[in-house]
């Protein structure tokens, strides 16, 4: 979640006013003033005081915790990089390999693939869990995150900070993702395809393009 505030800035200039029969009076224009640049999380954190930015890291950290329970993270990741493998899988053309022995190096290649995942997956998200709680204090003031804090205390809260991160695993979801990849990987061999064929013109009129050329100092 990102905060985002933007400031703007009127200014009214006020201009000489005749009134019929009396002296014209002149209004002095309102100095001028510079616009308050918007407020940045990075900026917020660095205002704050040490204090202060203790108080919001402890909210985070609760917050996070609500939403990957300790007892139950290890399950989390491991059910998580599963249901993303298998649709990452289900999006990919796989060859059909009728060879058992050939199959077998298949199966062997995805199962070791899954494994290295998950360990990757599991050794490194201490790492993001504390830099999440980072994102939260530098995003959220000490009073929003007391805020959020108590809603995902309460039964609906709890339900949706632990299904948050799940969600795109729905299968209505999933199924719009893995359209969605499928279509930008035939996008992406159009234009891979034409870049080959300029790169190729390009160098059959002009084969010295791909000799190394020696500086001169």
């Amino acid at each position: 979640m990102r905060l985002v505030v933007i400031g703007c800035s009127f200014l009214a200039l006020a201009a000489p006013v005749a009134v019929r029969g009396q002296t014209p009076r002149t209004t002095t224009p309102a100095p001028a003033t510079t616009p308050a640049p918007p407020t940045t999380p990075a900026a917020a954190a660095t205002s704050a005081s040490p204090a202060d930015l203790a108080a919001r890291r402890t909210e985070a950290k609760a917050i996070i915790e609500v939403m990957f329970p300790p007892a139950s993270r290890e399950a989390t990741i491991q059910r998580t990089i599963d249901e993303l493998n298998n649709s990452m899988l289900q999006s990919l053309p796989m060859p059909n390999v009728q060879d058992a022995g050939l199959k077998a190096i298949f199966d062997r290649f995805i199962l070791s693939m899954r494994a290295e995942t998950v360990l990757v997956a599991q050794q490194n998200f201490p790492r993001t869990l504390a830099a999440t709680e980072g994102a939260y204090t530098r995003a959220f003031t000490l009073a929003e995150l007391k805020d959020i804090h108590a809603f995902a205390r309460t039964p609906s809260g709890q339900k949706y900070v632990s299904r948050n991160p799940t969600l795109m695993l729905d299968p209505e979801v999933r199924a719009a993702n893995t359209a969605a990849l499928a279509e930008g990987r035939t996008r992406s061999r159009v234009i891979m395809e034409a870049f080959k064929a300029e790169v190729l013109a390009y160098v059959r009129k002009r084969p010295n393009s791909l000799r190394p050329r020696i500086s001169q100092r």
